[in-house]
């Protein structure tokens, strides 16, 4: 089962055509997915209160993160879709990561991730995500939706628009990382 956290503010953006574009690959791949919109969620930031830690993995705070948990509890396959604000990405997927922490005391269900990142080609925004995928994601798709990407970047072999990235889905992106039950 993959999920999807679409963490833009953005309604019908870049990311957000990312991320249709994907689950339908996923989908006609035959996997399960579900899509959140964090982007437009109420998620409060982590209180380092470690509450979570003295009750089996539940956060003391009541927003919508709470639906999210058992999402979190039951997908194999983590997929963030986002854009490149100032240099970082946007709050609301910052919010919803740092909320991730209860996992730690009790572990989601996440066993592979991804990112789907998209930027303005001439923001540098691209060198904030060196350390991304080592952190958060297993796989890293980015996709630069103006000026020349192989003129600046060279042939890295990336999507370079929404509609290659379920291309690269049905081309098996995310191969590794489908249980053989959701194949």
């Amino acid at each position: 089962h993959i999920l999807v956290v679409h963490g833009s503010p953005r309604k019908g953006g870049n990311s957000q055509m990312m991320a249709d574009a994907f689950a339908e690959g996923a989908r006609e791949t035959g996997n399960e997915v579900t899509m959140v919109d964090v982007g437009h969620s109420k998620i409060a930031g982590c209180l380092a209160c470690e509450y979570c830690f003295k009750h089996e993995g539940k956060c003391v705070q009541k927003d919508d993160m709470q639906e999210l948990y058992p999402l979190l509890r039951e997908c194999d396959t983590l997929v963030y879709a986002i854009p490149m604000y100032n240099y970082t990405w946007p709050a609301q997927i910052k919010a919803f990561m740092d909320r991730m922490f209860c996992g730690m005391a009790k572990p989601f269900g996440v066993k592979r991730s991804a990112l789907l990142c998209c930027f303005e080609d001439k923001d540098l925004s691209f060198t904030s995500l060196d350390h991304f995928p080592k952190i958060y994601c297993e796989k890293c798709l980015l996709y630069c939706p103006v000026g020349n990407w192989q003129e600046r970047f060279g042939d890295t072999g990336l999507s370079q628009g929404p509609e290659l990235v379920a291309e690269k889905m049905k081309s098996g992106f995310l191969e590794p990382a489908v249980a053989a039950d959701h194949r």
